[in-house]
């Protein structure tokens, strides 16, 4: 685990292979917010490539809050776990989906309770978001280990 989980600390310098990667995560994020939030008439603006203008207040979405983090997070520990390769892939694959899901879900609480009211950021994003996600990724990460069968032998 101690290998794979650099690259949770590294994602943001720009010589880390995660680098790119982080920044495509970005823009689709973005995009997906975007569409959400058109299709849920929720009054935010987006003014530039990455921020929102919700009343008088400006909503910027960089890097950091585009889930991925947490995603390398979860795919650490699971790759850490002794499960099968096969189990190991699919719940990679679940486990980005289900990330990415959660913090689109995230990034919509938060455009809604600052929509109600701007001083609501630092509740929403700070404290309900971030352990939101947090506590997502460990549920996620408990039914994985429930639901797989590890095997002793390929402990390291």
């Amino acid at each position: 685990m101690f290998i794979l989980f650099p690259p949770f600390y590294f994602q943001y310098l720009y010589l880390s292979p995660f680098s790119s990667l982080n920044r495509l995560q970005t823009e689709l994020t973005l995009k997906s917010l975007e569409t959400l939030l058109s299709l849920l008439h929720i009054p935010a603006i987006p003014d530039h490539a990455a921020s929102f203008s919700i009343h008088e207040f400006r909503l910027i979405i960089e890097d950091a809050c585009n889930g991925f983090g947490f995603y390398l997070l979860l795919a650490s520990a699971i790759m850490a776990y002794g499960a099968s390769v096969a189990e190991k892939i699919s719940w990679l694959l679940v486990g980005y989906l289900f990330v990415m899901f959660v913090n689109l879900l995230r990034l919509l609480f938060i455009v809604y309770m600052v929509s109600i009211d701007p001083d609501l950021f630092r509740l929403s994003h700070d404290v309900i978001g971030r352990y939101g996600m947090l506590l997502s990724v460990f549920v996620l990460y408990f039914i994985f280990v429930k639901t797989t069968s590890a095997d002793k032998k390929d402990f390291v």
